[in-house]
């Protein structure tokens, strides 16, 4: 096995044009691209902030007038619903309660609960 260094030639076949380099540009050949330029990373980097604060400030305004018309729904559908929880608290209350049917005819009104264990007194021993 030999140590000594490969040599290649000055210009050589290379995958496409691009990456030909003549014999006058002189060795050793520089990177592509190894210097940076601070006013384009600048910029770059500016437009990245800029485009980054652009799309949050969409996506919360958006977000905000989703929630928006969501609660108007709600508010909406709360002030609709309000006939009908109002006459479900009126039934309970009556099936909770006492008070009169009709006093002429003296028929009132019990708590369920009572109703249903006098019910249970009154025929639980009658056997079907």
């Amino acid at each position: 096995m030999s140590h000594e260094p490969h040599h290649l030639p000055v210009e050589h076949e290379q995958t496409d044009s691009w990456h030909r380099h003549a014999a006058s540009e002189g060795t050793p050949q520089e990177e592509h691209a190894s210097k940076i330029n601070p006013v384009m990373v600048s910029i770059v980097f500016f437009l990245t902030f800029v485009t980054t604060f652009a799309l949050i400030a969409v996506v919360a305004l958006y977000a905000n007038s989703y929630l928006t018309k969501k609660r108007v729904e709600r508010v909406e559908t709360t002030k609709m619903a309000e006939a009908a929880v109002n006459s479900r608290n009126a039934a309970t209350q009556a099936l909770e309660s006492y008070g009169w049917v009709n006093q002429i005819e003296g028929t009132v009104r019990v708590p369920i609960d009572q109703a249903m264990d006098e019910v249970v007194k009154q025929y639980g021993g009658q056997g079907g």
